[in-house]
């Protein structure tokens, strides 16, 4: 069943990045980009120059500078038994923020509360969250390499329009 739902949900997700149209993606991606980033071009034309410079070096720093259009993408895609208002805008980024934040405010709340007068975690919630018991990680994985196929081809967009001098902000 979990295998079914992913394939399911990995099928949605490409259908949804595909919105825009294989041959209307990139120039929508440039759009977006520029609109974006125009706000900040009379005061800040060196800082977006570097970043522009940045971005076309690898798809991951591209991914780093257009989280607009992660949030863009993630608005279209159908909802599933794991998504809610709540982690509708979780960015799968490579820093793992959220996973960072939760262990600080884990390790603070055992030095916080004696076990004795509070005898619960949710250690075992999480690894269950994570494990393919639930399907939740195998839709993970399904969703991270589609969408890195995503990001890969918009990167190449965009170091395209950024090599022919397109105006990106």
């Amino acid at each position: 069943m979990a295998g079914l739902r992913s394939s399911i949900t990995l099928a949605l997700c490409l259908i949804s990045m595909a919105a825009h149209g294989a041959t209307d993606r990139p120039s929508w991606v440039t759009s977006e980009i520029y609109n974006y980033n125009h706000r900040f071009a009379a005061t800040d034309s060196v800082e977006l120059a570097a970043k522009m410079s940045t971005m076309a070096q690898s798809p991951f720093q591209f991914y780093r500078g257009t989280d607009h259009i992660f949030f863009k993408d993630m608005a279209t895609l159908p909802g599933s038994a794991y998504t809610t208002v709540q982690t509708g805008y979780a960015w799968l980024g490579g820093d793992t923020h959220i996973g960072k934040a939760l262990a600080v405010a884990h390790a603070l709340a055992d030095q916080d509360y004696d076990s004795a007068v509070v005898p619960y975690s949710i250690d075992k919630q999480v690894a269950d969250a994570v494990t393919s018991k639930s399907g939740l990680k195998s839709e993970i994985v399904s969703f991270a390499f589609s969408y890195v196929q995503q990001v890969q081809f918009d990167w190449q967009a965009f170091v395209s329009a950024y090599n022919a001098g397109m105006l990106l902000y």
